[in-house]
């Protein structure tokens, strides 16, 4: 491991830098804009082993190192509290557990206190599968997260692979949703099938934030799930479900966990060009996978940068819309 490390030190230092240290200068710049109320970033999946939590919990650390106690990340899906160990938390906060203890907190630093704390002063909630009923719903979610939310600048929420029903919930919560895929060719497209869907609010089976008598969204007409593969984008031209319910602003994340992506976000661009989604490409680092506790330089700058795009897509989704990354 130590050697993998020096060798990329090699390559940074002699291959020059300067690139990298103009990327690590915007992104400290985005991660320390100014936020006037709680903002709420959702990060799903088209497919499950993506590097989604790892993902997230890189991109939520280096907002944290910026803006200290005032980021809380929360684990909504399955996974033997993956999110806790990203983020080095020292021990998971049950689910059932953390409805009670923020339960009718009035000052920030309180809900800071009742939380568990992972690197750079992140807070985190949620055990993963430790909880039941596991993984929670949209309203359980409400419940845990809307009394301590609003002390934290930023609120990132691991949702891991859901249904269409849960998703059109999940958006209308969120200010951001980070639809998060292997760069893969094959994961690749079927995530930004899910964005497209996202951003138009062409979901099949339901209406983007109407809650139905259950919690859940109205239905309208036969469900089908998002998740799996579709035959092709949504019409660029598909009005909303709902007329009422205004989308999120959409990032697709393009993880390149096994190193053979290639170009595959130039091709999500070119397949979702006319949509008002962002695409951005992320490397993975397979030494955090054989037990290393500490990402390359080159990952981190990643995280680094995604998080600031989705702070900024989050406060001003219009003009977030960079070139390079806009579809």
């Amino acid at each position: 491991m130590a050697g993998a490390r020096l060798r990329e030190v090699a390559r940074l230092t002699f291959g020059g830098s300067t690139g990298l240290a103009r990327t690590l200068e915007e992104a400290d710049q985005g991660l320390r804009r100014a936020v006037s109320t709680s903002r709420r970033v959702a990060v799903v999946q088209a497919d499950g082993g993506a590097g989604a939590t790892t993902t997230l919990a890189g991109a939520a650390t280096a907002l944290a190192q910026r803006r200290p106690a005032a980021v809380l990340t929360v684990d909504a899906a399955a996974g033997a509290a993956a999110l806790v160990a990203a983020t080095r938390a020292p021990e998971p906060l049950p689910w059932t557990v953390a409805r009670g203890a923020t339960a009718g907190l009035a000052r920030g630093a309180d809900a800071r206190a009742a939380l568990p704390v992972g690197r750079g002063g992140l807070r985190v909630l949620g055990d993963g599968t430790a909880s039941s009923p596991w993984p929670p719903g949209p309203r359980a979610w409400r419940e845990a997260v809307d009394p301590v939310g609003r002390f934290f600048d930023v609120v990132l929420t691991d949702w891991g692979v859901r249904s269409a029903v849960d998703l059109g919930v999940v958006a209308g919560d969120h200010h951001v949703v980070a639809v998060v895929a292997r760069a893969d060719r094959g994961p690749a497209e079927r995530g930004a099938v899910l964005a497209a869907r996202l951003v138009t609010g062409a979901h099949d089976g339901f209406a983007p934030g109407r809650l139905g008598a259950d919690g859940g969204p109205a239905a309208h007409g036969g469900a089908s799930g998002v998740g799996g593969s579709a035959a092709g984008l949504a019409s660029r031209d598909a009005e909303p479900v709902d007329g009422g319910w205004r989308a999120p602003a959409v990032v697709l994340v393009l993880v390149d966990v096994g190193g053979t992506a290639g170009r595959t976000d130039a091709v999500a661009r070119d397949a979702l060009d006319g949509l008002p989604v962002s695409v951005v490409a992320v490397p993975h680092d397979t030494m955090l996978g054989r037990g290393d506790l500490v990402a390359g330089t080159a990952v981190k700058a990643a995280w680094s940068g995604l998080a600031s795009h989705l702070l900024a897509r989050a406060c001003d989704p219009s003009s977030a819309l960079a070139d390079g990354q806009v579809a």
